[in-house]
C-alpha cells in the first residue's frame, strides 16, 4: 500500500494525539516492535474496552465494528508505551463514531 498520502498529513506526535503508524513504519509487512512485552500488555489490557461485550460501548459495537479500533488502539498506546494518557483521544474518536451513528 502507498501510505504517502496519510503520512503528508501527518502531525507532531505527542501524547494527547493519535500516531500515524505510517509515520513510523518503514517496512508495514513487518512493522518495527513499537513497545516491550509488558507495555504490550497493558495496551492491550487498556485498549479491550473498546470492545468488551459489558463495557461502555457494548451497545456501539453492534453498529461500529471495534475489531480495527482496538488494533489501532494497541499500535497507538505502543507508540506511547502503554501511558494511559493516551488512552482518552482514542476512546473520544470510536464514541464520535458511535455517535455518527446514532448510537448513544
Amino acid at each position: 500500500p502507498n501510505y504517502q498520502f496519510g503520512v503528508s498529513w501527518a502531525v507532531p506526535a505527542g501524547p494527547a494525539r493519535l500516531i500515524n503508524q505510517a509515520t513510523t513504519c518503514s517496512d508495514p509487512v513487518n512493522p518495527p516492535t513499537l513497545c516491550n512485552s509488558a507495555q504490550l500488555k497493558t495496551s492491550q489490557q487498556l485498549c479491550a474496552i473498546l470492545s468488551n461485550n459489558t463495557g461502555p460501548f457494548s451497545e456501539c459495537n453492534a453498529v461500529v465494528n471495534p475489531t480495527s479500533w482496538v488494533a489501532g488502539c494497541v499500535k497507538t498506546m505502543c507508540a506511547c508505551k502503554g501511558a494511559s494518557s493516551c488512552l482518552p483521544p482514542i476512546l473520544e474518536a470510536y464514541q464520535q463514531a458511535c455517535n455518527d451513528a446514532n448510537v448513544t
